[in-house]
């Protein structure tokens, strides 16, 4: 799993970084020795940016990283700018048509937070043709996934 810092963030939390991704794997049911790399922003690997929005746990399951980037940016837009590095936009339309009905139900989650402070991803969405998918979901056969709605 990987532990994002941004270059706005605090000095207590680049100190605490290493703690709270941690916490953060064990309330998603991963065990507490699950292996954390601490990324400063700036400096990602090509893995980190290849894997933004596919993190698969020791069940197999995808979809952890979109509920990480989604409390990003539900916390604040001072996130989207790093949220827009990071592409997050290339994937998730593939994200909404997912087998996994959780994956498709973080994904909409994700996009609503992108939203939450401002129309800053507008363009994005738009032109990743991100809004007929999330169309598609109001339609979806998971009653979770339209909650979103």
């Amino acid at each position: 799993m990987y532990a994002w810092v941004g270059k706005g963030a605090s000095a207590a939390e680049r100190k605490n970084a290493m703690s709270t991704a941690t916490a953060f794997a064990v309330k998603a049911g991963l065990p507490p020795t699950a292996p954390v790399k601490i990324v400063k922003e700036g400096t990602e690997p090509p893995l980190f940016k290849q894997a933004s929005l596919f993190l698969f746990s020791y069940k197999g399951t995808i979809g952890m990283t979109p509920c990480f980037v989604s409390q990003l940016a539900r916390l604040s837009q001072r996130h989207y700018p790093a949220i827009a590095r990071a592409a997050v936009c290339d994937s998730t339309t593939r994200l909404l048509s997912h087998d996994d009905p959780g994956v498709r139900a973080r994904s909409c989650n994700l996009l609503g937070n992108m939203c939450r402070h401002s129309g800053y991803f507008y363009e994005h969405i738009a032109r990743h043709g991100i809004l007929d998918a999330l169309i598609a979901r109001c339609e979806d056969s998971d009653k979770t996934v339209r909650s979103f709605f």
